[in-house]
């Protein structure tokens, strides 16, 4: 679609921009906590900065929840961990290149299906590399993230894992026509890998 050589390939049909705060936006360190009914608890940290030429800046962030509401039955705390870093280098007033990982695991949520195949208990593990780099008019961008779900069904406790892989590459180019026009092109390339675990 014409969406997806601005936005990435799975832009078909429309786009949520979710914008992100800088390393430099969210200088220094947060520290959050709170607690609520059904075992709730929910604690994060993040701290960010850059080093003193001002060129390379980061941030760090990990979060924890927890709660008894998200899942049946009530004797096992659903529990969700969150980790991500990102390194920021400038390269000038032309360009930057961004690194960026992380990894997410929850464990003991609720997963719903359908009325005829039940409900069951959800363990997964999702981690992500990333690389971006732009200069001038030239964007490049690759990932790779790696998902293994792992699903207990309520109905006869049967367990599927699966584990499930993406490599994406893109190169953009854009330039500007016309005072009210651009043009954006470029390839993409995705790989992905879905295996089911015995």
């Amino acid at each position: 679609s014409p969406a997806s050589s601005i936005y990435g390939a799975n832009a078909y049909s429309g786009v949520i921009n979710i914008i992100t705060k800088t390393p430099g936006q969210l200088r220094g360190t947060t520290v959050r906590f709170n607690y609520g009914e059904n075992d709730t608890v929910i604690g994060s940290i993040l701290h960010a900065g850059e080093l003193p030429d001002g060129k390379l800046k980061y941030k760090i962030s990990a979060e924890y929840d927890q709660t008894r509401g998200w899942q049946y039955p009530l004797e096992k705390n659903a529990e969700v961990f969150r980790f991500n870093a990102l390194a920021e280098y400038s390269l000038g007033e032309k360009g930057r290149l961004v690194l960026s990982a992380g990894r997410g695991h929850s464990k003991n949520r609720k997963f719903l299906s359908s009325t005829l195949i039940g409900s069951g208990l959800l363990d997964y593990k999702n981690d992500y590399l990333q690389v971006e780099a732009e200069y001038g008019h030239f964007k490049f961008s690759t990932f790779y993230k790696n998902e293994t779900p792992i699903i207990v069904w309520d109905l006869g406790r049967e367990r599927q894992a699966w584990n499930i892989s993406t490599i994406n590459v893109e190169l953009l180019h854009s330039f500007n026509w016309n005072q009210k026009h651009s043009l954006v092109w470029g390839i993409d390339y995705r790989y992905n890998i879905m295996e089911k675990n015995p």
